[in-house]
């Protein structure tokens, strides 16, 4: 069998009357959308400029709440711990998030 040969798949919906073609590889992989290049680099741009914003507000947060006296309370504290998670899911989530539909081309959801 060859490993790059895909077959189409007829799936009928069991809710209405529609019929939809999807493309199914040998080892079960399939593609219901493939994103194109131009939507890729748009998406890519995007997630950058969200995650770095998120990282540089958020650490502005941590940074005014650390220095400044008279925001050192224990609402505060809350916020300075919501602001580090949110670093941590703009540091960690977000680009692999980009790297994944960047890499596999395939839009899942």
């Amino acid at each position: 069998m060859d490993p790059n040969r895909t077959y189409d798949v007829l799936v009928n919906s069991t809710s209405s009357e529609e019929q939809w073609n999807i493309s199914v590889h040998e080892d079960g992989y399939h593609n219901l959308y493939e994103v194109p290049t131009g939507v890729t680099a748009l998406l890519s741009l995007f997630y950058g400029s969200i995650s770095v914003i998120a990282v540089v507000g958020n650490s502005l947060v941590m940074w005014i709440v650390a220095t400044s006296r008279r925001m050192q309370n224990v609402t505060n504290c809350f916020i300075a711990n919501l602001a580090l998670a949110d670093i941590v899911i703009g540091l960690f989530a977000i680009p692999f998030q980009v790297l994944h539909f960047s890499l596999f081309l395939l839009w899942e959801f």
